[in-house]
């Protein structure tokens, strides 16, 4: 379904940014946020002239990310029985059921 006010018309774009940062850098996010926003609406607007510049809609994605942006998938050592799966990186959902099939085979 379209969720785009029905006054857009047209086909839409989804145009996005990662942005590293840590807990508690709420405001410092708001301002990346705000830039990135500006930024891709001067991009918009400079090369697709023809579009509508100004975003229908906005939205943050908080996700973990491991350092090098590799996943964790180990059994956690001193605890045979727990594996840690995690540090997604913000692309693990869609390897989730290969995620899933190699935590399963590290817990048996």
């Amino acid at each position: 379904p379209d969720a785009r006010p029905a006054a857009a018309g047209g086909p839409a774009a989804v145009l996005g940014r990662t942005l590293a940062g840590a807990a508690g850098e709420e405001e410092a996010a708001a301002r990346r946020v705000a830039e990135v926003v500006a930024s891709t609406s001067r991009l918009v607007r400079d090369s697709l002239p023809h579009c509508e510049q100004t975003p229908f809609e906005t939205q943050s994605c908080l996700y973990t990310s491991t350092c090098d942006h590799d996943y964790v998938l180990s059994r956690v050592p001193g605890h045979e029985r727990v594996v840690l799966a995690g540090g997604g990186s913000g692309h693990a959902f869609k390897m989730g059921p290969a995620l899933g099939e190699m935590a399963a085979a590290a817990a048996l």
